[in-house]
């Protein structure tokens, strides 16, 4: 077989075209098994003063910890009081949540789990300040809130 195309079916739906493609055309009666070992649109993009900023794939329940330390963990030039983890509602509105990660590693507040599409920028110390004002221009954007 070429390619198929498999965009937006479930895996069920995959195991029964590719059971009709093969059954039509090379084998009697072909059983199909398609196990996802990665699904590429779910992922989170990590800024600022982080060892290795990017884009990350989200394979499983992924929390914000998890993603600094996949990114390699901080620069020595991070502000670790003001990371700002960003989030689209379902309305579209994108909302800024100012995060300490002293408080989350301590375990004084609950290490949040990601979001698909969820970025997060490591602010530089000295200029968090600079970040606030510049996201307050950001299309849809609905102001900070507190984590």
């Amino acid at each position: 077989l070429d390619g198929v195309k498999v965009a937006g079916l479930t895996v069920p739906q995959v195991e029964d075209l590719l059971e009709a493609l093969y059954g039509a055309q090379y084998l009697q009666d072909p059983q199909v098994n398609v196990n996802v070992s990665a699904n590429s649109s779910q992922q989170v993009t990590i800024l600022g003063a982080i060892k290795s900023p990017g884009v990350y794939p989200l394979k499983t329940r992924t929390t914000l910890l998890q993603v600094v330390a996949l990114a390699g963990g901080t620069t020595r030039v991070a502000d670790e009081d003001e990371l700002v983890l960003f989030r689209e509602d379902a309305s579209g509105t994108v909302y800024g949540y100012l995060v300490e990660l002293d408080q989350i590693m301590t375990g004084e507040k609950k290490d949040p789990i990601i979001q698909t599409n969820d970025r997060i920028v490591v602010p530089e110390s000295g200029i968090s300040k600079f970040v606030r004002s510049f996201s307050v221009g950001i299309p849809g954007f609905g102001g900070y809130r507190t984590y």
